[in-house]
């Protein structure tokens, strides 16, 4: 997966970006997600240190979470959303009811290692990529060890 510029939550230009509607995403999880016999338990916006949508849900008799980025429609969802672990997984039945209005991120594309070469910012990373400086920056500080753990972070 090629790293956007503006994926990780910093961006120069928020303008440039197709960020993803608040709004329409909350009505679109409360609807959907009834429609499967389940209910939202809490919806958070991006805060200061978060880029992404985190919606709290209990469908199929399980307790998931959907993220949604905030600069660019991708989701995914996870079985577990802790401040520095973020467990994915794949669940077609849910994110197929999503799939006309987002782009649905894999577990397997999620869990890609994110590849870092040590001492340098500039050039530091690996991984294909569009990101800005102030982004490079950060992976190298935070450390991030997968691509999911850089498209939904808690970087500030």
């Amino acid at each position: 997966m090629i790293l956007q510029k503006g994926i990780t939550g910093k961006t120069q230009n928020s303008n440039d970006l197709p960020k993803p509607d608040g709004k329409d995403f909350k009505r679109l999880c409360y609807t959907l997600i009834a429609q499967l016999g389940g209910s939202v338990k809490a919806f958070t916006q991006p805060q200061i240190d978060t880029n992404y949508f985190h919606v709290d849900l209990e469908v199929f008799n399980k307790r998931l979470h959907l993220l949604l980025n905030e600069n660019y429609p991708y989701l995914a969802v996870a079985s577990e959303v802790d401040f520095f672990n973020i467990t994915f997984i794949d669940v077609p039945i849910l994110t197929k009811q999503f799939a006309p209005y987002y782009t649905i991120l894999l577990k397997a594309e999620l869990n890609e290692r994110i590849q870092l070469r040590s001492g340098r910012k500039k050039g530091a990373l690996l991984n294909e990529n569009e990101l800005i400086q102030e982004e490079l920056a950060d992976l190298v500080y935070w450390q991030p060890e997968t691509v999911g753990h850089v498209l939904f972070n808690h970087w500030d």
